[in-house]
């Protein structure tokens, strides 16, 4: 882990001075070293995370096993901390600062990258979330937009849908994308975003401009 403070200046500094009006302060940006604001569950044996473990257990060292559920929860706890501090200086800069994140879903959230994010979207340290579902089957994303965990956080705050449009040399075609996009249309989700821009609009995308031009008028208008 990185000393919190330097998070928080940075958190300090886009509230300040790089948000337009409407622009919402997505935390992805606050620190390139921490994936989507997360801690790989790998992580944590850096000198200063150490040190921190140690003061606070009687000097006893980390145990060896990453995926130990004490050492687990005592770094995710450390992680929301964090969250908490940048929310309140943000919002203290910047009332309507919207923060935005973008995690996978909650379970795999919290066991790959130690993100609770379920904790911070129910104690009102998130604004709205787009999940990252990047599923190649169908029935798949259906299967994950049912699950309970993700409808009940939608009822507190806004949920969007992350789909994934495909690797750089294999991109999905307008039409399989316009069939996931049905999916997340009939449930009860706030909308669509799609990773990546390349496989999306860029040259990189399967079907031609006017196809994905028309299917999104269709789809979006």
């Amino acid at each position: 882990m990185v000393p919190p403070r330097i998070y928080i200046d940075l958190g300090q500094q886009d509230g300040d001075n790089n948000l337009p009006q409407g622009w919402g302060f997505d935390l992805k940006t606050v620190g390139s070293l921490i994936y989507h604001f997360a801690l790989p569950v790998e992580f944590g044996y850096d000198a200063y995370t150490v040190q921190l473990y140690k003061q606070e257990h009687q000097g006893k060292a980390p145990p060896k096993n990453y995926n130990n559920p004490e050492w687990m929860a005592w770094r995710a706890a450390k992680l929301t901390q964090l969250m908490a501090k940048i929310n309140k200086e943000v919002k203290a800069v910047r009332k309507d600062a919207v923060i935005s994140l973008s995690p996978n879903s909650p379970n795999f959230a919290y066991n790959k990258y130690l993100q609770d994010w379920r904790r911070w979207a129910n104690t009102g340290l998130l604004d709205e979330v787009i999940v990252q579902v990047y599923r190649e089957d169908l029935a798949a994303i259906k299967s994950e937009l049912n699950n309970n965990d993700l409808l009940s956080i939608n009822n507190k705050i806004p949920i969007a849908i992350g789909l994934y449009t495909g690797p750089f040399l294999k991109a999905k075609s307008v039409e399989r994308l316009k069939q996931e996009i049905k999916i997340v249309q009939k449930s009860p989700y706030k909308g669509v975003s799609f990773f990546s821009w390349e496989t999306t609009l860029w040259f990189l995308k399967k079907s031609s401009h006017h196809q994905v031009e028309q299917t999104f008028r269709q789809l979006f208008v």
